[in-house]
């Protein structure tokens, strides 16, 4: 039943995402500047949605163990690994 609720959470905040672009569309249509509220609701649900899909990995690295966060998009560094 947990699953089914996360599905259901993750449907309604992607219909009411699609309902945001849908305004900042017309706004745009009608010549009007992009809404800053609607904009920063937007990157912070993108952003929340990014670091969910998140994951620690461990990769031996010049004989040393070392723990890296990798998400979907960026590249494995040296600024988000951590010694193991």
């Amino acid at each position: 039943m947990d699953g089914y609720n996360k599905y259901m959470r993750e449907q309604a905040q992607f219909e009411y995402e699609q309902e945001l672009r849908k305004i900042q569309l017309e706004r745009m249509r009608q010549g009007q500047p992009a809404d800053p509220a609607i904009d920063r609701q937007l990157r912070e649900s993108a952003s929340s949605r990014a670091s969910r899909e998140c994951r620690t990995e461990v990769y031996r690295i010049n004989e040393t163990m070392m723990k890296c966060k990798v998400c979907p998009g960026q590249q494995i560094t040296m600024t988000n690994c951590d010694t193991y």
